[in-house]
């Protein structure tokens, strides 16, 4: 699973982007400049973790301008059987930032900022799958996170995956975290970014 990911970065030392314009496709690229380091991928409904599992895991980003997001792409690929693909998704909520925390504030960025796609759609390598939301959501500069749910029964072997980057290289404008029974953690995940991308 060694895939070099491109980044389209604004002018500066975190990787923030201020806008989309000039950039081809008009698409905010927010990732990694380096392969995903093995083994540091993620399963959404993890129940192999301590505390809980893995209900949810979330990106954060930073935005430095206003900026008009229509979808967010996410590498994603699907391991064991999972039940009723076709009936079950994995649902992106675009998150702000919980007040005087660094975590996801379960309260929606904007009207029309989630999306979802039915787990029947993703495949067993991994890729980027895009989700459009039903509008264009405009954000003020700041924090925002990528919050990712499953439909599915919580499993440690019949799940997706969202791949993260352990390693030097990464996106320094943000961090991973997810979410148990007791809330939102970074434990043994600090140094690890899950790959995304936002689409202008």
């Amino acid at each position: 699973m060694s895939r070099f990911v491109f980044v389209v970065s604004a002018l500066g030392a975190l990787f923030l982007f201020s806008s989309c314009a000039g950039r081809p496709g008009n698409t905010c690229y927010v990732t990694q400049f380096s392969s995903p380091t093995a083994d540091s991928d993620l399963g959404i409904g993890d129940s192999s973790v301590q505390g809980g599992g893995r209900q949810a895991l979330a990106q954060s980003f930073l935005l430095s301008a206003k900026t008009t997001i229509k979808a967010v792409e996410l590498d994603l690929y699907k391991v064991g059987t999972i039940a009723d693909q076709g009936i079950h998704t994995i649902r992106v909520r675009l998150e702000t930032n919980a007040t005087g925390t660094d975590k996801p504030s379960d309260v929606l960025a904007a009207a029309n900022a989630e999306a979802a796609l039915p787990v029947s759609q993703l495949s067993t390598i991994p890729n980027f799958y895009t989700f459009t939301f039903p509008a264009p959501v405009t954000l003020e500069p700041g924090t925002y996170w990528l919050r990712v749910n499953a439909s599915y029964n919580m499993s440690t072997t019949d799940l997706v995956k969202w791949v993260g980057h352990n390693g030097a290289g990464g996106f320094e404008g943000g961090r991973a975290s997810f979410l148990n029974n007791t809330g939102w953690f970074t434990t043994d995940i600090v140094l690890l970014d899950l790959l995304f991308r936002i689409n202008c």
